[in-house]
């Protein structure tokens, strides 16, 4: 059976995308973007913020590049990941990200569309394998 891991999440870019080629040609952008949530204090309520790292690929990544800045407003659907190494001190170290399937640009004033980055298919996305179902088929359950 396979699992389920799919993310959405609609915030504000913390900061510009750091947008780069990797040495193979793909391009890649890192950035995070915030979240509000409401939480319980004593008899009221108060909002906190969660910071989530985001990575995006290819045509995603040149949509964050050039659309997104410090403050935009974004919708976010992909699939969490974790990822763990060692230091220069020989601690264990981990991060979680986001890797980004589709980005909605979000908000208005800013001069361009807000319709998703067009790509090809999900399943022949360059941070995800395909799918060993025929005709990239599964039932998640």
């Amino acid at each position: 059976m396979r699992g389920m891991n799919k993310v959405i999440l609609i915030g504000n870019v913390g900061r510009a995308p750091e947008l780069r080629t990797t040495p193979n040609g793909r391009t890649v952008a890192n950035f995070s973007i915030a979240t509000n949530r409401p939480v319980k204090q004593g008899d009221g309520w108060s909002t906190t913020t969660d910071w989530h790292r985001i990575t995006a690929w290819e045509r995603d990544a040149e949509v964050a590049g050039k659309y997104l800045t410090k403050g935009s407003q974004v919708a976010i659907e992909g699939e969490l990941r974790q990822e763990t190494w060692t230091d220069a001190n020989q601690q264990k170290r981990s991060k979680v990200l986001v890797i980004a399937r589709k980005l909605h640009l979000l908000g208005s004033g800013s001069g361009h569309s807000t319709e998703p980055a067009s790509r090809s298919p999900e399943r022949e996305h360059p941070a995800f394998p395909a799918s060993s179902e025929p005709n990239g088929t599964s039932i998640p359950f």
